[in-house]
């Protein structure tokens, strides 16, 4: 027996709708991935919301909520369609999120969404963007032209402050003529309002051609004097290939005693103990030679701030880390350190089961000594793996003796986690 009934949209109960559009959207943390994927599962749902009004109620908000822009034509798109009001509905009050990629060469256009007056007027329910601007050269890095002191760069005159909030910014093979010039095209994407200073900061083989004139005892010209609209602080940052670690601290911490009452953002750190805080950073991320560097370094750095411990309750903690070194910052609010955590992460863990002396790991302690002694009244906390803590105990003590005679040296015991 067959039926003759034609089965249209208005057949399928309201309820039963909603519940398969909800099964169609992906997660929260997956809508932010590009692929076919995505592509094809808005063009879908495109589809579906053309069927009737009850169907597009539900369809557009999945496929207008998170955006991606990757052309200029991408961004001026989008602002026509922001225009247009269907079903009683401006398109532009679905959008809560673009992420914009720039990697192609054009004029600048990213200032068309981030900081106009339009998107408050247009998209009023958007809440944050993103950013990723990978350079559009191709070829070695030292044979790409220098990127430009600003995203905007020609632009004919200051644009206003962005009206929502930088969620992430990611930089990508990128090579400045200068660390100056780099600081100076995050200042351009990054402002105090909204929160964008907090933003994950991400740097894929972003270099700066004048490393050899910078030095730890010095202040980079970026940070110097009063030019600190947005006090070009980031909360973590994630380094891969890039020129050098040591000069993104800079980005972290500020040598400016805060007005009262005291602030955390950046954390403030005594101008001669950040000197000392930079190049205790550099002996250990950037120019450590010891074996366990040598054999399982990664060129992956993070660095940012984490929970204080029970011991510092009223301390910032600042952490940079790589795949073999672990240092931690216990900074208290008057600007001084007051412990240092010095992990070795996987180097001591390699030589415990390859049953090698210590001397075997050839890590310039003796630097490590100096400059952790160059810290006034500070602690040095060194983690131990509890299997061979007898062993590197009286080693690291007889290699340390600045730290160890003013009793200002603390071995401890590392115990893995069951």
């Amino acid at each position: 027996m067959t039926s003759d009934t034609t089965v249209t949209a208005r057949h399928i109960p309201q309820e039963l709708f909603a519940t398969i559009i909800r099964h169609l959207i992906p997660p929260e943390h997956q809508l932010f991935r590009s692929g076919r994927h995505k592509k094809r599962l808005k063009r879908e749902l495109g589809q579906c919301s053309l069927v009737c009004r009850y169907w597009a109620i539900h369809c557009r908000p999945a496929i207008f909520t998170h955006i991606e822009l990757q052309t200029p034509e991408d961004a001026y798109r989008l602002l026509e369609l922001a225009k247009t009001t269907s079903l009683g509905i401006s398109v532009g009050m679905y959008i809560s999120d673009v992420t914009i990629r720039a990697t192609v060469s054009s004029l600048p256009w990213i200032h068309l969404i981030t900081n106009t007056t339009q998107p408050r007027d247009l998209f009023p329910n958007m809440n944050s963007y993103r950013v990723y601007i990978q350079s559009p050269f191709s070829g070695p890095q030292e044979m790409k032209p220098f990127a430009p002191r600003s995203a905007f760069h020609s632009l004919p005159r200051s644009l206003p402050s962005p009206l929502k909030h930088l969620v992430s910014l990611e930089l990508k093979d990128l090579r400045f003529a200068t660390f100056a010039d780099f600081i100076s095209f995050l200042d351009s994407l990054i402002t105090p309002d909204h929160g964008s200073r907090n933003a994950p900061l991400s740097l894929h083989r972003v270099t700066w051609a004048d490393h050899d004139k910078l030095t730890p005892l010095e202040i980079p010209v970026a940070f110097r004097g009063v030019r600190r609209r947005w006090k070009k602080y980031c909360t973590n940052i994630v380094a891969v290939r890039c020129t050098a670690v040591w000069p993104l601290i800079w980005l972290q911490v500020t040598a400016q005693r805060p007005r009262p009452p005291p602030t955390r953002m950046p954390p403030f750190v005594h101008p001669a103990e950040t000197y000392r805080l930079v190049a205790l950073v550099q002996i250990t991320m950037d120019e450590c030679e010891c074996t366990a560097c040598a054999e399982h370094k990664s060129e992956r750095v993070t660095l940012g701030e984490v929970e204080p411990g029970k011991d510092f309750p009223d301390c910032t903690t600042l952490r940079i880390r790589n795949t073999v070194h672990d240092l931690i910052f216990c900074i208290s609010l008057d600007g001084h350190v007051v412990n240092i955590c010095f992990h070795l992460r996987v180097a001591f863990t390699a030589i415990w089961q390859s049953d090698e002396p210590p001397e075997s790991l050839r890590l310039d302690w003796t630097a490590l000594d100096q400059r952790a002694a160059a810290f006034n009244g500070s602690m040095l906390s060194v983690w131990i793996p509890d299997g061979i803590y007898d062993e590197y105990e009286p080693f690291v003590r007889a290699h340390m003796p600045m730290t160890e005679s003013h009793g200002r040296l603390k071995l401890e015991r590392e115990v893995p986690e069951a």
